[in-house]
């Protein structure tokens, strides 16, 4: 049994909501019926008591109350500090879409998926991404699917999306 659960096992976080790590989630669910897991949260705060989904999800956490009880400004020069990125919205899934994307051991296919996700508004059309990976239009399509699983467009979307969640929830 791992941190959050041992107060699950002791019954304080009945009827509560709880995170933890993705790997565990279905297990705990069905484990502890008493509580709500939210398999895709990096962190909850359900009335007093405060879970999270692993170590960085806690400093995520860590850094959500030092922000309620200061300032942003405060937590932003705390993560500084710590060097460490400001904190993930608690409801934000565990899993984006570059980690989502298996690893490829193309050395040309990588720049590209890290081009997008280092700047998710940049120019990242099929004849752009082509130009970065040093190879043709239809042949930057094909790794994608082989390599990644979905369409160049499709993985410049779900970047995009998920950089607009985090955005919408952290104002």
């Amino acid at each position: 049994m791992h941190g959050a659960f041992l107060p699950v096992a002791a019954g304080l976080l009945d009827g509560r909501r709880v995170a933890t790590h993705w790997r565990q989630s279905r297990q705990r669910a069905l484990r502890f019926p008493s509580v709500k897991v939210e398999p895709e949260a990096i962190f909850v705060r359900d009335g007093r008591m405060m879970t999270s989904a692993g170590v960085s999800a806690g400093i995520d956490l860590s850094l959500a109350l030092v922000e309620d009880h200061y300032s942003a400004e405060v937590a932003r020069a705390v993560a500084k500090d710590m060097v460490v990125f400001m904190q993930r919205p608690g409801g934000q899934s565990q899993l984006s879409a570059r980690s989502r994307a298996p690893h490829t051991r193309l050395e040309m296919l990588r720049r590209v998926l890290d081009a997008v996700a280092e700047n998710p508004g940049a120019d990242h059309t099929l004849s752009a991404m082509a130009r970065g990976a040093g190879v043709s239009v239809r042949h930057v399509n094909r790794l994608f699917y082989e390599e990644v699983g979905t369409t160049p467009a499709r993985y410049v979307e779900q970047v995009r999306l998920e950089v607009a969640q985090v955005l919408l929830e952290t104002g």
